[in-house]
């Protein structure tokens, strides 16, 4: 007598598309998507709060300069009108 042993059935099933294979595949490309578009937000917003931060320290730095130079300016007005005044005295 020939022993026969029995092949399991998920052996003999022809190789198809695993199940939910669609399922996984959206979900991979939505993340996968959903991370561009945050990414794309992220850099956009980072890059805008920057340029006015720079635009801020700017106004600010050029504000400084030119309280600085008016003073210095103002510093040799003042001396030249002694000198004026000096000069015309005698």
């Amino acid at each position: 007598m020939k022993v026969i042993s029995k092949i399991p059935a998920f052996l003999t099933r022809p190789i198809t598309m695993p199940p939910y294979r669609w399922t996984i595949f959206l979900v991979f490309c939505g993340t996968f998507v959903g991370v561009l578009v945050f990414s794309g937000w992220y850099t956009w917003f980072s890059w805008h709060r920057y340029e006015q931060d720079s635009e801020y320290r700017l106004t600010l730095e050029s504000d400084m300069v030119a309280t600085v130079a008016q003073k210095l300016l103002d510093g040799h007005a003042s001396g030249l009108r002694f000198l004026a005044v000096q000069l015309f005295h005698f």
